[in-house]
């Protein structure tokens, strides 16, 4: 039964979740687009954790994205270099402090038709990187404790 609400949230155009009102074609950036982006990012794995609505993208075990739908409105936590998340926040208004995280290194874009696709795919990547440039503490210091 889980399993199927994952398949749902993969395929926007048949989800309950499905993002706003409009059409793909009047957004800049989509679910779908998203979705295959932050899949595409090499060694990134996908994970419900928290609910099926909320899809967690991680590398090297740590998380670099979040996907979520909750009330027809899309979201996407990134995390961000903390002197960008302010400048982030003041250029574009769909883009607010962490929901549920860390608001000074993670920023949550609202997704609707005015984030340009350039930005958004930037940002993941950005992200990413951030995430791949600093492993986890147990795979840095293997005296810490890991037993990975």
């Amino acid at each position: 039964m889980r399993q199927t609400n994952k398949i749902k949230i993969h395929t926007p155009k048949t989800c309950c979740h499905t993002p706003l009102t409009q059409s793909k074609t009047t957004m800049s950036f989509s679910v779908d687009d998203a979705w295959t982006m932050v899949l595409s990012k090499k060694e990134g794995t996908e994970e419900t954790p928290l609910c099926p609505e909320v899809l967690v993208y991680k590398v090297c075990g740590e998380m670099f994205a979040t996907l979520g739908f909750e009330d027809e409105i899309v979201r996407m936590n990134l995390k961000c270099d903390s002197e960008r998340t302010l400048e982030l926040r003041d250029e574009h208004e769909e883009i607010v402090p962490g929901y549920q995280m860390n608001r000074e290194h993670w920023n949550t874009l609202v997704f609707d038709e005015s984030l340009p696709a350039s930005l958004v795919t930037e940002l993941v990547g950005h992200s990413y990187e951030l995430v791949v440039k600093s492993p986890p503490a147990k795979l840095r210091n293997p005296s810490s404790g890991g037993d990975d």
